[in-house]
């Protein structure tokens, strides 16, 4: 299991592009977020017959402002029929198709949509409400051999990644969160992290490195060449150019 981000920055910090990351486990890779900066990454890198599945953290424009391209882009530029998309429940789901009515008409004619249940290495996180009040959002769990990557998506409480991770009794795993150096209400401020950074091997996102303080102690992901997509290297050939969770790793 690997992932690598195809961009790490915040909703406007455009030269790190919107987050996004794509998960690889097996023979699918799972694109994670699909902001506006994001689909035209994958087509000129042509990534985008690649992709298996796609996973939606919350509805803000930086994290799926690029899906309607992505799908109408794969059903009729590439022929490949309906991508598929994962919705941890009926509720998301339904706001999701609400969404991309407005781009594509019909989206379940263009892409076809599986609850979460149906992958069995996948978990939903509930974080409803911690990033922006009564918003729907959510991070995710990923798992093969009993080593696990944690994915925060947006979310301003500190706490609740970690205690979720704790009641589910997740061993062997590596954290990706959110983080902010200022303390804004809707990202996690870095320094509520500090405490867990002792604990769990973790990596920022979803920030501009370049305003980075002197008394963080975790590494952010754009400063991990390891971590971020390299052209000609996304899929599984050489072990130096993604992040790989394993026992030897």
């Amino acid at each position: 299991m690997r992932i690598q981000f195809l961009g790490t920055g915040g909703a406007f910090d455009i030269n790190y592009g919107n987050s996004s990351a794509i998960l690889t486990r097996a023979n699918e890779n799972i694109l994670i977020d699909c902001g506006f900066t994001v689909f035209p990454l994958l087509v000129k890198a042509g990534l985008v017959n690649q992709v298996n599945k796609v996973l939606i953290t919350h509805l803000h424009d930086d994290h799926v402002g690029g899906l309607s391209s992505l799908i109408l882009y794969y059903y009729f530029k590439l022929n490949l029929g309906k991508i598929t998309i994962i919705y941890p429940n009926e509720i998301f789901k339904n706001e999701l198709l609400n969404f991309l009515k407005c781009t594509t008409g019909e989206p379940e004619k263009y892409a076809d949509f599986i609850h979460i249940n149906e992958i069995d290495y996948i978990q939903a996180i509930d974080t409803t409400g911690e990033h922006i009040p009564e918003m729907l959002s959510y991070g995710y769990a990923f798992s093969e051999d009993k080593e696990n990557i944690v994915y925060s998506g947006d979310i301003a409480n500190g706490n609740l990644i970690f205690d979720w991770i704790e009641t589910n009794d997740l061993q062997n795993t590596i954290i990706f969160h959110d983080i902010s150096f200022i303390y804004n209400g809707v990202h996690t401020f870095y320094k509520d992290l500090l405490p867990y950074n002792k604990k769990y091997e973790m990596y920022g996102y979803h920030c501009n490195p370049n305003q980075n303080v002197e008394d963080n102690e975790i590494k952010l992901v754009a400063n991990c060449p390891q971590l971020l997509w390299k052209k000609n290297c996304w899929k599984n050939k050489t072990k130096d150019v993604a992040f790989i969770v394993s026992k030897s790793a």
